[in-house]
């Protein structure tokens, strides 16, 4: 999951994908501020609309707050 974190946070739409189809939660959080991997995509380099898109169509959960209570989009 943290290489799933890592991926999302780095806008590494390949790397998404394969660690998603390995059975990565899509949902993980970081321990810091309990961002998920969508919330990290939404603000990483890259390509953000391709990333967002696949962490979606893996099951990354659209409401899913962080410490602060804000969510992905």
């Amino acid at each position: 999951d943290a290489r799933l974190l890592a991926a999302a946070a780095h806008g590494d739409r390949k790397r998404i994908d394969a660690f998603a189809l390995l059975g990565a939660d899509v949902n993980a959080c970081t321990t810091y501020n309990a961002d998920t991997p969508l919330h990290l995509a939404c603000s990483s380099p890259g390509d953000r609309v391709a990333c967002v898109k696949l962490l979606l169509q893996h099951g990354a959960l659209v409401n899913k707050q962080d410490k602060k209570k804000g969510t992905p989009l």
